[in-house]
């Protein structure tokens, strides 16, 4: 919901009830639980998702409501089946890439360019790592444009010594923001055919939108208890202090946090953003602050804004 624009919600009488929807479809999480289960006990992905469809077909059988026929079985194979050829063939074609990526070895040599561009500095390589996954995700789904780029990024980002799990997620999230960037931004078109909206300026939307997964990446490299990599102390500190800053980053784009900002609230939040995301805690605390006077400013001091004259600059 956007109060920005005067979008509300469903009327609170139409929401349905947690209890009855619990009640009433709760079963169909079983199979949910079953791939994490399964997943964590050791099992291939195949062989849990295997266990996951019978389940649904078991489940569905106990209300007649659910209850699955042999034709409506057979038609949600076939769809089925038909929603996966994209994928496999994306797949497949990833996998002829990375056989010839690991037979002729373009993956060291690619890895070994990148460092030479950067100067062995960590930023630029993050920087180059950054294009080249975007770049190579444009047009591909999201665990294709992953599968290619392991053997070329990710080598050169462990080599500076970045933890191997920051850097494959790092490649990761850049691999799905491929799926918004312009100018392909496949997932930007499909909800502009769905929408009926102008294609280019749909993606420029989700770009802004999503203008923090470009940052996220960076703190899992900079700060790698954001994943769970340190002390206690440290995951917390780190988990909190990244909330806030997207949360901060997001309404300093979007000029709206409890009400409309005004423009100096706005770079105010931008950089108290940039300063929680910073792995360094007297730094982060002084981002900290200046969020809460920012806080302060909207909730008691100027709580009131005249939202009908649009005073709130829409730039960013």
């Amino acid at each position: 919901m956007r109060k920005k624009d005067g979008l509300d919600g469903m009327p609170k009488e139409m929401i349905p009830k947690v209890k009855t929807v619990l009640k009433e479809g709760g079963m169909f999480s079983l199979p949910l639980l079953i791939i994490v289960i399964m997943l964590v006990m050791g099992y291939s992905p195949m062989r849990a998702a295997l266990f996951a469809i019978a389940s649904v077909i078991v489940v569905a059988a106990f209300k007649a409501a659910t209850r699955l026929s042999f034709g409506t079985m057979f038609k949600a194979l076939d769809l089925g089946a038909r929603a996966a050829l994209e994928t496999a063939i994306a797949c497949a074609s990833a996998g002829f890439i990375i056989g010839v990526i690991s037979m002729t070895g373009i993956g060291l040599q690619f890895s070994s360019m990148i460092l030479a561009i950067s100067g062995d500095s960590l930023f630029i390589t993050l920087l180059l790592t950054m294009v080249a996954s975007l770049l190579l995700g444009l047009g591909l789904p999201t665990v294709a444009a992953y599968i290619v780029q392991v053997p070329l990024t990710i080598p050169a980002l462990v080599q500076l010594g970045v933890e191997p799990m920051a850097a494959h997620l790092f490649v990761f999230y850049f691999a799905i923001l491929s799926a918004i960037t312009p100018p392909v931004a496949l997932a930007s078109f499909a909800a502009s055919g769905i929408a009926n909206t102008n294609p280019l300026q749909t993606s420029l939307v989700a770009l802004r939108l999503g203008i923090a997964g470009f940052i996220v990446p960076f703190m899992f490299v900079y700060g790698p208890s954001l994943i769970w990599i340190g002390t206690p102390g440290e995951v917390v500190i780190t988990l909190t202090t990244a909330l806030v800053g997207v949360f901060a980053l997001s309404a300093a784009i979007e000029g709206w946090w409890l009400r409309g900002t005004y423009w100096y609230e706005r770079i105010a939040l931008f950089v108290a953003a940039i300063m929680l995301v910073v792995p360094d805690f007297l730094v982060s605390l002084a981002g900290f602050a200046i969020f809460a006077i920012v806080f302060v400013l909207q909730k008691w001091v100027m709580p009131k804004k005249n939202h009908s004259e649009h005073q709130y600059n829409e730039a960013l």
